[in-house]
């Protein structure tokens, strides 16, 4: 038995890792589901990020490189509730990026933060939104119409003309 490790060394040559887990499931099977679990998540994640982004831009008009930057701009057309669940998603990308600080993500709270947000974000309509602001500045515009008017008969009255 020289070096190198010949072939009639049976420790060498036998099977050193087993070829199924407890359960009977093969070792590649295995190493997918283990792979799904800790890959598809941070996609997910990003995913809906980008989904997210996406609604504000079309629904908000709110331009911004990223949903950070987006959400400061919207902040103010936004409920205080969804806007803090859209800020624990920004929070959560760059943790969401990485594999190992992934784990210590709540998925489920996340998700359904990402989900409320969305529904949210869905649920509002452009053309209302036109046709509120629309309203609001005739609104205001024929309030100080109407003020105007009044002032210009009580300065008439009160200098005597009318």
């Amino acid at each position: 038995m020289g070096g190198g490790g010949a072939m009639s060394d049976p420790v060498q040559h036998e099977a050193v890792i087993p070829t199924s887990l407890p359960r009977g499931q093969p070792i590649e099977v295995a190493k997918i589901a283990l792979y799904d679990d800790q890959m598809t998540e941070p996609v997910s994640i990003d995913d809906q990020i980008q989904t997210i982004l996406a609604l504000l831009r079309e629904k908000l008009g709110v331009r911004g490189a990223d949903l950070g930057v987006a959400l400061n701009r919207a902040r103010n057309r936004l409920p205080r509730r969804i806007y803090r669940q859209a800020t624990a998603l920004v929070q959560a990308a760059p943790l969401a990026a990485h594999p190992k600080l992934c784990q210590t993500l709540d998925h489920a709270a996340l998700a359904a933060a990402a989900t409320e947000v969305q529904t949210h974000l869905g649920a509002i309509s452009v053309a209302d939104r036109r046709k509120g602001w629309l309203l609001g500045m005739l609104g205001g515009l024929s309030f100080n119409l109407i003020l105007a008017f009044a002032l210009l008969i009580a300065v008439l009255v009160w200098r005597g003309f009318l």
